[in-house]
């Protein structure tokens, strides 16, 4: 089944993006592995303009990556650490 953000009846995702996924995959790969646009898109046969495109998208979007703030209240924050007392002596 084809991934959709089931916005709208037949939404799919591939068509929004106008790129597969396995190619998409491919640019990601290599923007997180520092490769250029220019690098990217002559091994892939893709046009720069594209992989420019994608690489916006993937800019843009960082913040949604991130994971949130937690406020530390205590000695244990759940999922993040844990702190141990610390002796003075």
């Amino acid at each position: 089944k084809p991934a959709s953000p089931m916005l709208w009846p037949g939404q799919l995702a591939e068509e929004e993006l106008g790129i597969k996924y396995e190619t998409l995959d491919l640019i990601l790969y290599g923007l997180e592995h520092f490769m250029k646009t220019e690098e990217i898109a002559e091994q892939l046969g893709l046009k720069r303009e594209l992989v420019d495109r994608i690489k916006n998208r993937w800019l843009y979007t960082e913040h949604k990556r991130q994971g949130l703030l937690t406020l530390k209240v205590g000695y244990r924050t759940v999922g993040k650490d844990f702190r141990l007392f610390r002796d003075p002596c």
